[in-house]
C-alpha cells in the first residue's frame, strides 16, 4: 500500500548559448559566470549569483562584458535605493550585493545596470519563499559521497546501477576541463564501481581566436538505452553527443564537434530506436538511431512569438501513444511531438506567465505531464490532451528537474536553490514532504523499483553536503 499522502530578455543567441555554459557551470562548480566566454560583439550581462533570493536578505550578482572602468550601478525594482556604484574589472565583469526589500513579494523583480547614466544590461531576479522542511519520517534517505563535478544521471534497467556523468572546471585563468568522465554506482552501497574519461576533446575558441587550454570532451546530459545497453551522453562545450556501453563504460562513438549544437537533455525512445537531444543552440532536437548511431532529421519546432522564441530544452516521452513532449526555455510552452513521424502534433501554453520550462517527466498513470518551472519555482501538473494546467505547486528556489516514481505514484522535484526534494501526489496536487538532501540538488532519476535518487552539486570542495548520491525509498509502499 501506499504511504500516507536548473533572463527573460534574449539579447542574442550568443547570450542564450552563453547561458547554457553558465547553467552547466553553475551545476559543475555551484557557481555562474566563473569561465564564461567572452564574445566582443554581444551586449552587457546580468547574472543573479545567489540560488535562494528571499525577503530582507542580499542578492549577489555578477555581470559580464562590461567596459573596463565603467562604475555600474545596479537598481531593484520597487526598491528604496540602488547598490553602491561598482567599478568593472580589466576582464570585464564585476560583482556586487543587491538588498532585497524586507517586504518584496515572492515573485520577479527586474533589476536593471546603469552606467554613465544609462541602461545598458537588465535582467529578472526572482523572490522566493521557504518552504518547510517536511515529511522525513516517511523516507528512508541514505547518501553516498561521489566525485567532484557530478552532474546528471540515469539508472539502469535492472536498478543495480545508477550511472552518473561528471565534469569539473580547471580554474580561472585557464579554460577547459580539467576532469570529466562517467561514473558506474551501486544503488545498494552508493559506491562508484566503475569510472572512465572520455577522449581529448579538440581545442575550443575561447570568443577572442585563441585557442582554448586543450582538455577531455566534458559529460554533462545522460539517457540510457537498455535495450541497446548503451548510454547516450551530451559534451555541450564541444556541441556534439557520444554513447558508451554500460557494460564497461567504454566508448562506443563520439560523435564530432558540432553536431548538436548546445545538447541539454536526452531521452531514449525505444519503440523507434531513436534518441532524442534538445539543441538549445539549434533550437531543435537532434534525432539519432540508436541501433546504427547515425544522425537522422531533426525536428523543428516552430513556435513562439518576439524575443520569446521555442527552445527546446526538457524531453518526456510517454510510450504507450508514442508522443514525445518538449519543453521550451525561452517562450512558456510544450510541444507535443509523433515520435514515430517526427511531426510536431500541437504546442501549447499551459501558464503564459511562467518562466524558463526545465526539466519534464510523464505520469503514466495519471496521463500528466509534469514541468519543473525554474523561473516560478513551480512545478506544473499538466494535462497535455487538453493542453491546461490541472496544478501549479509551489515548491521551492530553483526547480530544476522532475521524475516520476512508478511504485508509488509520486512526483519528486529537485530544488537547486532551496536545497530540497519536493514530493508531489500529481493527480490530487498535494505537497507529501519536504526533504532535506544537501547542497544544489541537480538531478533525480527513478529505478522503477520504488527508489528515486538525488544528484547533488557542492558549493566548494571543503563542502561536506555537496557531491552526493542520495537514495530516497518510502518506508511503506
Amino acid at each position: 500500500m501506499k504511504v500516507m499522502s536548473l533572463q527573460t530578455i534574449v539579447l542574442s543567441v550568443q547570450v542564450w548559448r552563453q547561458w547554457i555554459c553558465m547553467l552547466a557551470l553553475t551545476f559543475t562548480l555551484g557557481t555562474v559566470g566563473t569561465a564564461l566566454a567572452a564574445e566582443d560583439e554581444s551586449p552587457p550581462g546580468l547574472h543573479v549569483s545567489t540560488t535562494e533570493v528571499l525577503a530582507g536578505a542580499k542578492a549577489e550578482v555578477s555581470g559580464f562584458r562590461f567596459q573596463p572602468g565603467q562604475r555600474v550601478t545596479l537598481t531593484l525594482e520597487h526598491a528604496r535605493e540602488g547598490a553602491q556604484p561598482v567599478v568593472v574589472q580589466d576582464n570585464g565583469r564585476f560583482k556586487s550585493k543587491v538588498q532585497i526589500p524586507h517586504d518584496a513579494k515572492v515573485g520577479v523583480l527586474q533589476l536593471t545596470a546603469k552606467a554613465d547614466g544609462a541602461e545598458v544590461a537588465r535582467t529578472d531576479l526572482m523572490v522566493s519563499k521557504v518552504v518547510p522542511v517536511s515529511g522525513a519520517d516517511w523516507f528512508t534517505m541514505t547518501q553516498g559521497k561521489l566525485p567532484p563535478g557530478p552532474y546528471l544521471a540515469a539508472s539502469s534497467a535492472d536498478g543495480k546501477a545508477v550511472f552518473v556523468t561528471r565534469s569539473v572546471f580547471k580554474k580561472a585563468p585557464e579554460s577547459g576541463i580539467a576532469e570529466a568522465g562517467i561514473l558506474k554506482v551501486d544503488t545498494e552501497t552508493l559506491k562508484v564501481l566503475d569510472s572512465t574519461t572520455p577522449p581529448v576533446s579538440p581545442a575550443r575558441d575561447d570568443g577572442k581566436n585563441k585557442p582554448a587550454a586543450q582538455s577531455v570532451y566534458a559529460a554533462f546530459g545522460m539517457a540510457a538505452d537498455s535495450d541497446n545497453q548503451t548510454l547516450w551522453v551530451t559534451n555541450v562545450l564541444n556541441d556534439t553527443v557520444a554513447a558508451y556501453r554500460q557494460g564497461d563504460l567504454s566508448l562506443l562513438k563520439q560523435f564530432e564537434p558540432g553536431a548538436v549544437t548546445h545538447p541539454h537533455f536526452a531521452q531514449v525512445d525505444a519503440a523507434h530506436h531513436k534518441v532524442y537531444v534538445s539543441s538549445v543552440g539549434d533550437k531543435n532536437v537532434a534525432v539519432i538511431d540508436t541501433q546504427t548511431l547515425k544522425p537522422l532529421k531533426s525536428i523543428n519546432i516552430d513556435a513562439g512569438e518576439g524575443d520569446k522564441k521555442f527552445v527546446p530544452l526538457g524531453l518526456a516521452l510517454d510510450s504507450q501513444t508514442g508522443t514525445l513532449y518538449v519543453s521550451s526555455m525561452e517562450a512558456p510552452a510544450i510541444a507535443a511531438i509523433d515520435s514515430a513521424s517526427g511531426k510536431v502534433k500541437k504546442v501549447f501554453t499551459p501558464l503564459p506567465q511562467a518562466r524558463e520550462f526545465q526539466g519534464l517527466a510523464w505520469d503514466a498513470a495519471n496521463r500528466l505531464l509534469l514541468v519543473a518551472s525554474r523561473g516560478n519555482d513551480n512545478l506544473l501538473v499538466v494535462d497535455p490532451e487538453t493542453g491546461k494546467l490541472v496544478h501549479d505547486l509551489y515548491v521551492g528556489a530553483q526547480p530544476l528537474t522532475v521524475v516520476w516514481e512508478p511504485v508509488s505514484g509520486w512526483a519528486f522535484t529537485a530544488n537547486r536553490g532551496a536545497g530540497t526534494v519536493t514530493v508531489v501526489e500529481p493527480k490530487s496536487g498535494k505537497l507529501l514532504a519536504n526533504l532535506a538532501v544537501g547542497s544544489f540538488p541537480n538531478h533525480v532519476v527513478a529505478d522503477g523499483k520504488g527508489n528515486v535518487y538525488v544528484i547533488n552539486k557542492s558549493k566548494g570542495p571543503d563542502d561536506l553536503k555537496g557531491d552526493l548520491i542520495t537514495r530516497i525509498t518510502p518506508k511503506v509502499q
